[in-house]
């Protein structure tokens, strides 16, 4: 994690590289666009791997596995979701990244997803179900690690994206970069694992969370540890639930949405499906909107919010 940008760069060309000169042997190499399109790859991957860098310096926790599969031979055990039917379906998959914390009381563990768009864990989308995958994740990850706890679930965004600054003076343009490409997440509400995450007085890897007098902020995504253990256990519930509705023959046209985004805007389906929005007769499935406090007296045992019809 310390080596300086310049050998980062080196590092990412020296594994796209031989991708690239055999897309660039193909028809997809044939024309100056595809070129063009392969150096906006090529730049990409550099300011990837120069960010993993930089927020892997920024504090303690290091790069434990990449491409980790669960569910597959050699790998950590499959998810296993109970059914109220007494069924079990087993889920198999990969997960882009864990790092991990040794403690002298645990190691701690975080989950991060590479996204080609900039994404965040949302209250509401978290606890309907409609942001599962990273919950799932870092279950699976706690449970087949011995005396590990869960210390956060990540997106991570993989561009070299453009910024918007007052000036084209390049500290200031690479500080605009540093925000817009932190982790983003829920965190667990611990100073100590907050700071092993990023120790940096000015955030580089996560956004600002605490106060000037190390108390979390309004409206930081962080949650008490019996809070986060509640969320995986309800992540892993709502997953059964949902399995239990596929086996079921639940098949009702029923699309979510939430804010100003639907289920629709990115649907493979959305042409056979037979829904459409534009009828008298289309309704979409409002999700009940809910911010990160509803969010932590839910996961507390409170009810603050009527449950979704």
């Amino acid at each position: 994690p310390h080596i300086p940008d310049e050998e980062a760069s080196a590092i990412a060309d020296a594994a796209v590289d031989p991708l690239l000169d055999e897309l660039m042997q193909g028809p997809m190499g044939d024309g100056a666009m595809s070129q063009a399109i392969f150096e906006r790859a090529r730049q990409t991957l550099r300011r990837a791997a120069i960010t993993i860098t930089r927020h892997l310096a920024a504090g303690r926790f290091a790069l434990d596995r990449t491409e980790a599969a669960f569910g597959y031979p050699g790998g950590m055990p499959p998810i296993v979701l109970a059914l109220p039917d007494g069924s079990q379906v087993m889920l198999r998959g990969k997960i882009d990244r864990i790092d991990r914390y040794d403690a002298p009381e645990a190691t701690y563990l975080r989950v991060i997803d590479y996204k080609s768009s900039r994404q965040d864990m949302d209250a509401a989308r978290t606890w309907w179900g409609l942001q599962l995958q990273l919950l799932l994740y870092l279950d699976i990850c706690v449970a087949s690690t011995p005396n590990a706890l869960p210390a956060g679930a990540f997106y991570f965004y993989v561009a070299d994206p453009l910024v918007e600054s007052p000036t084209d003076a390049q500290a200031a343009v690479e500080d605009a970069l540093r925000e817009l490409l932190q982790l983003r997440g829920i965190a667990l509400a611990d100073v100590e694992i907050l700071q092993a995450m990023d120790a940096q007085e000015q955030p580089v890897a996560l956004p600002r969370m605490l106060d000037s007098k190390g108390q979390p902020k309004a409206g930081a995504k962080l949650l008490e540890p019996e809070q986060l253990r509640a969320l995986l256990a309800h992540a892993r519930e709502t997953a059964a639930n949902l399995a239990h509705g596929i086996f079921s023959g639940q098949t009702d046209v029923s699309p979510a949405q939430s804010g100003g985004a639907t289920a629709c805007d990115y649907c493979d389906y959305r042409s056979i499906c037979g829904f459409d929005p534009a009828s008298p007769e289309a309704a979409f499935r409002t999700v009940p909107p809910m911010d990160m406090a509803d969010l932590r007296e839910r996961l507390s045992g409170g009810d603050a919010l009527p449950r979704e019809d």
